[in-house]
């Protein structure tokens, strides 16, 4: 590889091309994927309580207020429903569900387009391991019929969410919530820009934290919907990643245009 580009500059540009150029491959989210899978059977003994939590408002007294427009005040307070999630933290995981929707792809995606003229090629990779991986989760909720736990009584044993095959779109919305799209496209995103630039990697799996956390906030979705979505991203993106079945045909449609674009170098 060193000969290769070295025709194309200096060492020290090389060793950073080269330096840029490791990321993961598609057996490292195919072994995510694996523990994702396993996390969605533990994830189930807990989905009751975790759902619970974000749905019970926190109470909050408030001593000082007094009557308006003429009202009465009953007893020393009022009563006022609150979330348990901070207010500016609530407000960053709203934010963040663009993250892991496919306009948020598209929009974000546009804004690479734009600034990075070189990386084009590139970037319908990163696009399609993303809307890819949310096409796919949307299939599979079209197979399996689960309640979301803002439309699920809690009470009833979580196992009773599930409410039958092949439902197609009959159940509407709310009975639509196995897997999270949100989060296997968040995930498929990550993995997309991660591997785009190998830099932030990191941080993109993070914005991906935080859109399972908001579809958990805002009770659209079990903890073991957004794992097995999680799963679905990992799953899907391997086929993109270098090694996968899909990477030989990107990887001669992007060297096409430049020819420093060679396979990456793994990264565990």
């Amino acid at each position: 590889m060193d000969a290769v580009v070295g025709e194309y500059g200096n060492s020290g540009e090389n060793r950073e091309f080269k330096q840029l150029r490791k990321t993961w491959r598609a057996k490292t989210a195919l072994l995510a994927s694996l523990f994702l899978i396993l996390g969605v059977g533990a994830a189930l003994g807990v989905d009751g309580s975790v759902a619970r939590w974000f749905q019970e408002p926190k109470t909050a007294s408030w001593p000082g207020v007094f009557p308006q427009h003429g009202g009465e005040a009953s007893g020393p307070g009022v009563q006022s429903p609150r979330s348990k999630v901070p207010g500016e933290l609530k407000r960053l995981l709203t934010w963040s569900e663009g993250f892991g929707h496919g306009l948020g792809v598209l929009l974000v995606s546009l804004l690479i387009y734009q600034l990075e003229p070189a990386n084009r090629r590139r970037l319908a990779r990163a696009v399609c391991m993303a809307l890819a991986s949310g096409l796919t989760a949307d299939g599979m909720k079209m197979l399996v019929s689960r309640t979301r736990p803002r439309a699920f009584d809690l009470s009833q044993p979580i196992l009773e969410s599930f409410t039958g095959f092949l439902p197609g779109l009959s159940g509407g919305s709310a009975g639509q919530s196995f897997p999270s799209a949100h989060v296997a496209t968040a995930v498929g995103w990550a993995l997309g820009l991660g591997w785009l630039y190998p830099r932030g990697r990191w941080i993109f799996i993070f914005l991906a934290f935080l859109v399972v956390c908001q579809r958990l906030e805002t009770n659209a979705h079990f903890l073991s919907d957004c794992l097995a979505g999680a799963a679905v991203g990992c799953l899907v993106g391997s086929l993109f990643l270098p090694g996968g079945w899909l990477s030989r045909g990107f990887e001669r449609w992007e060297g096409s245009a430049n020819p420093l674009l060679l396979p990456s170098t793994s990264l565990h």
